[in-house]
């Protein structure tokens, strides 16, 4: 008995002894494998909470509603226009003399007559009806009936013109507005009133305030779209003024609602489905390993996009470089 005593305990004693060795072994073996396990390096970004608005996108060109086309009411000879193209102009300002018809077919018949003059004296009694026809000419003054600036000018000096013949366009730039075309599908959340930004082709990188002024109440078959006119609303001060003209094409964007505490992520860490058109993206913990995470995405807002998912929440980092392909799990380093 005391054999067998003596027996099991030296297995006793070489049991406990193996099993130190034995849980050596295995954390040795998991801590090589973490080491070897390959370290991604990506760029990280941080998830932020801020306003998300739901818009309406429309395509349009600026427009000019106070336009004032300078017309001769009389037939006769246009013998001058006293303002160019680009030209600023005041309300009651002399822009054109326009001698009446029948004062030019006296003057011409004089004009005639003196350089048909055979003699001295036939010379000096053409020159006399010449004098005479000039000094009781009818001239007419037409002035501008508004401020603005000249758009351009539509004929010659000295050029004979018709009764209601269009001599200058005039352009009041400070009622200049952006006229869009909004589809159909969008109209029924239009509203007078709504707040609205407005971007330029012909000026890259900036951005217009704007509000909705007035929606037209003509649908346009062809494109079928509505048209909707807004204003900018931009300080008096701020150079806006000189820098926007007529005719410059660019995009609406109407503000339909706003969300004041929204979640946004990134654009770029946003991750698609191509099997089932699903988003996620990729967040990273203090530990430094990635997971992938569901996420619905929102409306765009600039760079970012409005989000929801479980576990989300304002200062999480999230991948937006070198997430395609990761495994859930995978350890990352920063880059910058």
């Amino acid at each position: 008995m005391r054999v067998k005593a003596y027996g099991k305990g030296k297995s006793i004693s070489l049991l406990c002894l193996l099993i130190p060795l034995g849980c050596s072994r295995h954390a040795k073996e998991a801590e090589e494998a973490a080491a070897a396990a390959p370290i991604v390096e990506v760029k990280l970004d941080s998830l932020v909470s801020g306003p998300a608005e739901d818009a309406l996108f429309a395509t349009g060109r600026t427009d000019v509603l106070g336009k004032e086309n300078v017309a001769s009411p009389i037939a006769g000879k246009l013998l001058a226009l006293k303002a160019s193209e680009g030209a600023s102009v005041k309300p009651g300002q002399v822009v054109a003399l326009v001698r009446t018809k029948e004062s030019e077919s006296a003057v011409e018949g004089a004009q005639a007559l003196l350089n048909g003059a055979g003699s001295d004296a036939e010379r000096r009694e053409a020159k006399r009806a010449l004098d005479l026809a000039l000094a009781t000419q009818s001239t007419l003054s037409l002035r501008a009936k508004q401020g603005g600036v000249v758009a351009s000018r539509l004929a010659q000096e000295g050029e004979q013109i018709v009764e209601n013949q269009s001599l200058m366009l005039i352009l009041d730039l400070s009622t200049l507005d952006f006229q869009a075309e909004v589809p159909l599908s969008g109209i029924e959340r239009i509203r007078v009133g709504q707040s609205a930004t407005v971007s330029l082709q012909a000026l890259p990188g900036s951005v217009f305030s704007a509000q909705v002024q007035a929606i037209l109440p003509q649908i346009q078959t062809a494109s079928q779209t509505l048209s909707i006119r807004l204003r900018f609303t931009g300080r008096p001060g701020d150079g806006m003024r000189g820098v926007l003209k007529a005719d410059m094409a660019g995009e609406a964007r109407v503000i339909l609602s706003t969300r004041p505490n929204s979640l946004l992520a990134p654009k770029t860490a946003l991750l698609r489905s191509d099997e089932d058109g699903s988003y996620s993206l990729v967040t990273v913990g203090p530990d430094s390993l990635a997971h992938i995470v569901k996420v619905k995405p929102g409306s765009p807002q600039g760079e970012r996009v409005e989000i929801l998912g479980d576990g989300l929440r304002p200062g999480l980092r999230v991948v937006t470089q070198g997430q395609h392909g990761l495994a859930d799990s995978t350890k990352v380093k920063p880059v910058p």
